[in-house]
């Protein structure tokens, strides 16, 4: 994954999710869990950036879908079933992904609040004021900081 965002960038564009296990993961295992991480705030679920998508069944079937159309009402939707399966329905071999363009250099805001209600208003009240401009936000309690 993390070879995959350098490329994207050298293009101008952004990898639209990002995860802790960047350097290790690969690309069929995250759409097969339908991973999140920290971009999901501002770019929505994995899912959602999924255009086309290979996958290799059970028998040895494979299944293409990599079709980047956008509107396709042909019949039904495979990728979204294969999506979030944990490997249950089959092995993906290829994703086509939508990656937006990079943003602007970013700015990090550290916060320390009592309790868990203050950090959900401070969320809401970033929200309001960054709208989508806001590409992440973490919350890390106590026990994680020991």
């Amino acid at each position: 994954m993390e070879d995959m965002a350098d490329h994207v960038a050298e293009k101008g564009f952004d990898l639209p999710y990002n995860l802790g296990s960047r350097g290790s993961c690969c690309l069929g295992g995250n759409v097969a869990t339908n991973a999140g991480g920290s971009k999901q705030l501002k770019h929505g679920s994995l899912r959602s950036k999924i255009v086309g998508l290979e996958a290799v069944l059970a028998d040895g079937t494979i299944i293409n879908d990599m079709s980047t159309i956008r509107k396709d009402n042909s019949g039904y939707d495979v990728k979204q079933l294969m999506i979030g399966s944990e490997g249950t329905l089959g092995v993906i071999t290829e994703a086509a992904l939508m990656c937006p363009s990079q943003d602007p250099p970013k700015r990090v805001l550290m916060v320390a609040v009592a309790t868990f209600e203050k950090c959900v208003q401070i969320l809401k009240h970033a929200r309001r004021c960054l709208g989508s401009s806001l590409s992440a936000f973490e919350m890390l309690d106590r026990t994680c900081l020991q």
